[in-house]
């Protein structure tokens, strides 16, 4: 009985250790303090291009280095046209696999284009199913930031996809895609219960939605230009952005720069609420609401307490609709904001978030390797 219970301590111990461990390599990646330094895997990351049965995808694997057949994650990125090599991500792979767990990271093509339509849903299946077969695991858990989070679910909630996904952790994810759009039009939204969220919308949220429309706001002749403005402005080009819109029509050009205008609400609001009830079905064909009743996977929520991407109050509705024993933990934290970390909060928000990573760990951990035929 003693040595039951000392085991059973140790092992708890050894994963909360590992668990801090990815939390403070995420925090200073360059420089995590020494404790962290001394235990943990060396991390070798290569490039691989794989063929599910959407198609060819790229990705990056993390293997620990001298790891006897770990565990597999898969970890799909958010709406970024860094895609897999964005660094928040690849500081978060790398954490993982010093963890003994093998990350795939694969490239969603329409991710980096901004765009979250429903082929995601399949391509995050087939991935899974890749790493499964890869390391041997009947299933694997799938990690979705941000958008993804929310088409990660809805993968698992799929009997045509789902076969593959043991779990889900959803990073900031969203539920009703038309709640968040109207969130960027300056809406009041609210959780299933408390007061409206204060939080004001980052303005590169509304100019993701828009870049799918554009279309429908331009000229044929403005269109191809359009979309370089704005794919320049979402990758933080601002001031370029501005100077390329001086070369559309005189017409294009006016309402380009009332888009790309941060402070012009009005202009912002007229054009994204027409969008909005036109394309409705479009955004609730990605959304997760009224499709989780038949989740066949554990699942994590975590969101950033004042996201202004996704708005927090996300989170409590996703957890209200999954059934209540798949749902392992939702955990709306201070310690994160979007995708990135935090330094400011009190110890015990982050000691919740190492909480929220070792209960991640142990349903990786968990699923046993089986050779399949």
């Amino acid at each position: 009985m003693a040595l039951s219970l000392l085991s059973f301590f140790w092992s708890s111990a050894l994963l909360h250790y590992r668990a801090l461990a990815v939390l403070l390599r995420n925090v200073a990646p360059e420089d995590p303090p020494w404790f962290v330094r001394i235990g943990g895997y060396a991390v070798d990351e290569r490039e691989r291009e794989f063929h599910p049965p959407a198609g060819v995808l790229r990705g990056k694997l993390y293997i620990p280095r001298d790891c006897d057949r770990p565990p597999g994650l898969l970890l799909v990125h958010g709406i970024h046209h860094l895609g897999m090599n964005e660094p928040r991500s690849k500081s978060f792979a790398r954490a993982l696999a010093s963890a003994g767990v093998l990350v795939l990271a694969p490239e969603i093509p329409e991710l980096t284009d901004y765009r979250v339509v429903t082929s995601t849903i399949g391509e995050i299946s087939a991935c899974a199913r890749y790493l499964a077969d890869m390391t041997g695991r009947t299933v694997t858990g799938v990690i979705g930031i941000s958008f993804a989070g929310g088409l990660a679910l809805m993968a698992a909630a799929d009997p045509k996809w789902q076969q593959s996904i043991g779990f889900v952790v959803a990073v900031g994810a969203h539920h009703d895609l038309t709640r968040v759009v109207r969130y960027y039009a300056g809406d009041q939204i609210r959780g299933p219960e408390g007061p409206p969220y204060s939080i004001p919308p980052h303005p590169y949220g509304a100019r993701v939605f828009l870049y799918s429309y554009l279309d429908r706001l331009f000229s044929a002749q403005d269109l191809p230009l359009a979309r370089d403005v704005f794919r320049t402005y979402l990758h933080d080009e601002h001031r370029l952005a501005r100077s390329q819109a001086q070369e559309l029509s005189a017409d294009g050009k006016r309402l380009m720069l009332q888009l790309l205008d941060q402070k012009d609400h009005e202009t912002l609001r007229r054009v994204l609420m027409p969008l909005l009830t036109a394309h409705e079905d479009n955004l609730k064909s990605v959304s997760p609401r009224g499709k989780l009743a038949r989740l066949n996977a554990q699942v994590l929520l975590i969101h950033g307490a004042d996201d202004p991407i996704v708005p927090a109050t996300e989170t409590p509705w996703l957890a209200r609709e999954i059934p209540p024993y798949l749902l392992r933990q939702a955990l709306v934290s201070p310690v994160i904001r979007h995708a990135e970390i935090e330094q400011k909060p009190a110890a015990t928000e982050y000691l919740k978030l190492v909480r929220f990573i070792a209960e991640l760990l142990a349903l990786t951990y968990k699923e046993p390797a089986v050779k399949r035929r």
